[in-house]
């Protein structure tokens, strides 16, 4: 739907000085511009030649006019001032955005993503565009974020904008700057946009899309495989292969929950020795077995019996995947410590005493009070 925003309109009105009535001027401009918005939103639909859902920003557009007052009323001084107001914008649209005075954005996913990239770098406060966020500017970088994407943009365009953060290579700048529970906000908010599809059902072909993309999505496994930064890298990373027809809400559902099941599991993986006796007890239905293991409570686990499902009770299949995703980890062999010999020599304990000889000076004060002259040197030899 289009949208039209003037934030401020600057009318300056500059009649003769011998004008009879100037004050009647005034009122009847103030009266027009006062219904310049329905009349300039009926002529931008007639005029203005951009797309439903782009977001084109103005810094500043002069519109010099004369006319003859007393021809008019109000009415049709509306009329004139909106037709001629949008066929400035029309004419400023048709040329090249420049960049400074005016900014183009494919739509509001776009501009709203081009400001998460700003606001993480330090540049959005600065620039004149981001004025509709300006509200957040008291908010820390990752706070700023997470309420722009979450409150400020509509819900339902959550998985493009992390689209465009991903196909503009800006999704690791973003992460960096976003806390954890930040990002989990963000990402519990983009599932909420596949509106009733809370689950879904995952396949193998699943399984083998994530292992195909796993290296594009730089999975970062010192923060946890199944943190709420890592769902996001793979999610973008999942976007960023589709056709240029987005997902249905069903396919973002099977998505999200695959990443709710295989990411935490790569982190029971992970954290187990002995990794082959896991993916046999996966893939034979041996929960128990595992959960005695893991330490873990039952409902942590809870993705245990769809793996199983996927993997159809097979161990090989589920080994290749895991092996594909994640290092795998065999049980260390456990050895007997080599006994250790200890050799002893006589007289050996006077090395230790060297230390304390030295600091004492034992030689001098022998070499003072020895008897004679060759005492004193048998003594210092000895020493």
């Amino acid at each position: 739907m289009s949208r039209l925003v003037i934030e401020h309109l600057n009318a300056e009105c500059l009649v003769p000085h011998q004008h009879p009535q100037p004050e009647r001027v005034r009122i009847l401009l103030d009266d027009a511009l006062g219904g310049l918005q329905a009349v300039l939103a009926a002529a931008a639909a007639r005029f203005l030649p951009i797309q439903s859902n782009a977001v084109w920003c103005i810094r500043r557009l002069d519109l010099d006019l004369a006319l003859d007052v007393g021809r008019f009323d109000a009415h049709q001084l509306d009329e004139l001032l909106g037709q001629r107001l949008a066929a400035s914008i029309a004419t400023l649209l048709r040329q090249p955005p420049d960049g400074q005075n005016v900014l183009f954005f494919a739509d509001q996913a776009h501009y709203v993503a081009q400001f998460v990239v700003d606001c993480a770098t330090g540049r959005a406060w600065q620039r004149w565009y981001y004025r509709p966020f300006q509200g957040l500017s008291a908010l820390s970088t990752s706070q700023a974020i997470r309420q722009a994407i979450v409150r400020e943009a509509d819900e339902a365009i959550i998985p493009a904008i992390v689209g465009c953060l991903h196909d503009g290579g800006h999704t690791e700048t973003v992460l960096r700057v976003l806390t954890e529970a930040d990002a989990q906000a963000i990402y519990q908010a983009a599932r909420r946009a596949a509106g009733g599809h809370t689950s879904g059902l995952v396949s193998q072909g699943d399984v083998l899309q994530l292992v195909r993309l796993w290296t594009h999505a730089n999975v970062q496994p010192r923060e946890g495989y199944a943190s709420a930064k890592n769902r996001w890298r793979v999610w973008a990373a999942w976007r960023g292969q589709q056709s240029a027809q987005p997902p249905s809400p069903a396919q973002e559902a099977a998505w999200h929950a695959l990443a709710g099941q295989w990411l935490p599991f790569l982190d029971l993986v992970a954290g187990i020795a002995d990794t082959e006796s896991l993916l046999a007890d996966v893939a034979g239905g041996r929960f128990t077995e595992i959960v005695r293991r893991a330490r873990q409570p039952v409902y942590a686990m809870e993705y245990l019996p769809s793996i199983q499902s996927v993997a159809a009770g097979n161990p090989r299949w589920l080994r290749q995947v895991v092996s594909a995703l994640a290092p795998l980890r065999r049980p260390e062999a456990t050895t007997q410590p080599e006994a250790t010999r200890t050799l002893a020599t006589l007289c050996s304990s006077l090395f230790l005493l060297l230390p304390t000889i030295t600091a004492l000076r034992l030689p001098d004060l022998l070499e003072r009070h020895a008897p004679s002259t060759d005492a004193a040197q048998i003594w210092r030899v000895w020493l």
